[in-house]
């Protein structure tokens, strides 16, 4: 199994980074400050490292619709109406299931996740 990177860089590194596998990922925040240099994680499970991925590209496409999480309260309502989202699917019979749905919405419920962290925690 093949080791792919994934790079989580602050705004002055740059827009794309070549990973091993010839990939383009971006991960980086242009308005963000910058708290480390650089942060480098390896992963040798590709599926983790794609589904990072999936969650770093909704988070960049929700962020970029919508204003920061004003208040803890506004994060928790727009993850719990997310988790809502994914338990209708969930629900279904699973003759009605949509695999690709649920996989969305999981990913949406993720990546709203990060969004409440990254707009109303700071590491202790």
């Amino acid at each position: 199994m093949s080791t792919k990177t994934v790079y989580i860089v602050p705004p002055h590194v740059g827009e794309n980074i070549c990973v091993p596998n010839g990939s383009n990922v971006t991960f980086y925040h242009p308005t963000a400050e910058m708290v480390s240099e650089q942060l480098s994680i390896v992963s040798e499970d590709q599926k983790l490292a794609d589904l990072l991925q999936d969650v770093a590209v909704e988070f960049k496409r929700a962020e970029g619709m919508y204003s920061p999480f004003a208040s803890l309260h506004e994060g928790w309502a727009i993850l719990e109406e997310e988790v809502e989202e994914l338990w209708d699917e969930v629900k279904k019979s699973p003759k009605r299931r949509d695999p690709v749905k649920i996989r969305e919405e999981a990913v949406q419920v993720a990546a709203m996740a990060f969004r409440f962290l990254y707009d109303l925690t700071e590491k202790q």
